[in-house]
């Protein structure tokens, strides 16, 4: 198929800050590369002097830009290859969105429209909020389909109005090639660096409050008071006034805390975790929860969004109240404390992951969609 991906994001220029939303996107990118289809990537310039159009590892790649004149670059490529596309995947309701999907309608390209996460109002129009919402999503609705990650956000769409039938409900997918459980954890710590003879507890993600950094930060005393063998490693990158709270921590800790800042790959750590902690305050289904649980770990995790579909209780996971550090601090010390649970809730992890969010399996199901949304346009 021919595949328009409208990401918005930054596409190959180098190292930057990803989003979760954007890494599943590009994930998915390559993934249907790699299956034999034709993929354009839209993205955005960034410098003014980022190239407009270039072709990397077989996808076509064009970047647009200044912000302000977003929409007037996308309409400009789509109605140039409006004879290319048999559908436009669109990444996040935002204003260029929206025009994007008029657009497409003139030119009678089916659209996909994947809301990854809790929407927000769009940030043109703020005299009064109810007709925001409902212009919003009058041009919303116009999308061939709206791809939902969870279940949660496909009851909000149902309760907002859009229509039924359209809802489609396509979970991340997870590279399990990449994210799986490793046998000899004790070698790969002892590559990594970190204790070999100690329960890790893995926090993986920016190091700021909306990803509950502060809650790992409060929780720590209280768990390693009552599990003496356990060792935080944090991994991810944050501001200045994080790192030196981590710091504090570890000073009153016994020195119980590694933290070893961002890495391109965050797979070895999580194979060589036996706990990972989940206690980010809003997310749609966080890749790094599904890439813990590919690897087997054993985990805690808040209770919003998607992680409350992910968490069968003493099954694939342990759940605590969002915002509530001894409520996560309880948790994990269960599983520390429990290692038939650990051992239990990581195989039935990755178990579900195999079943249901394995990448390719993703993948089909994403193209199969594509095919039906082509087929009812061609129709009408």
């Amino acid at each position: 198929m021919q595949i328009c991906m409208l990401l918005l994001a930054k596409y190959g220029e180098g190292k930057q800050p990803i989003t979760g939303v954007d890494l599943q996107a590009i994930t998915q990118i390559h993934a249907l590369r790699d299956a034999g289809h034709s993929v354009t990537v839209i993205a955005r310039k960034k410098t003014l002097k980022s190239k407009y159009h270039e072709v990397i590892d077989g996808v076509q790649v064009y970047r647009v830009g200044p912000s302000g004149l977003y929409w007037l670059w996308i309409s400009l490529i789509l109605w140039r290859q409006r004879n290319g596309f048999d559908v436009v995947h669109i990444l996040g309701q935002r204003i260029t969105s929206l025009i994007t999907i008029l657009l497409c309608r003139l030119l009678h390209i089916p659209t996909v429209l994947k809301t990854p996460i809790s929407r927000t109002l769009i940030p043109w129009i703020r005299v009064d909020k109810t007709l925001s919402r409902k212009l919003e999503n009058l041009i919303a609705r116009q999308a061939s389909a709206y791809l939902t990650i969870s279940e949660d956000i496909a009851g909000q769409l149902a309760a907002e109005g859009f229509y039924p039938e359209r809802i489609k409900r396509l979970p991340n997918g997870v590279d399990m090639a990449r994210f799986f459980p490793v046998a000899e954890k004790g070698v790969l710590r002892a590559k990594l660096g970190l204790q070999v003879n100690k329960k890790l507890v893995l926090y993986s993600g920016r190091l700021v409050n909306r990803k509950g950094f502060d809650l790992v930060l409060a929780a720590w005393p209280q768990i390693y008071a009552a599990c003496a063998d356990a060792h935080l490693v944090v991994v991810g990158g944050g501001p200045p006034d994080s790192e030196a709270a981590l710091q504090r921590l570890a000073a009153g800790t016994e020195q119980q805390v590694t933290y070893i800042g961002h890495v391109p790959d965050p797979a070895p750590y999580l194979a060589a975790s036996d706990v990972y902690l989940f206690p980010s305050r809003r997310e749609g289904l966080p890749n790094a929860l599904l890439e813990a649980m590919s690897c087997g770990c054993a985990c805690v995790a808040a209770d919003i969004g998607g992680c409350v579909e992910l968490m069968m209780p003493e099954k694939s996971g342990l759940l605590f109240p969002a915002g509530d550090a001894q409520a996560m601090a309880s948790a994990a010390i269960r599983l520390l404390r429990d290692e038939s649970l650990a051992r239990k809730t990581g195989e039935g992890a990755h178990a579900l992951i195999a079943a249901e969010y394995e990448l390719h399996s993703v993948i089909d199901r994403l193209v199969a969609l594509y095919r039906s949304c082509k087929t009812a346009s061609s129709q009408t």
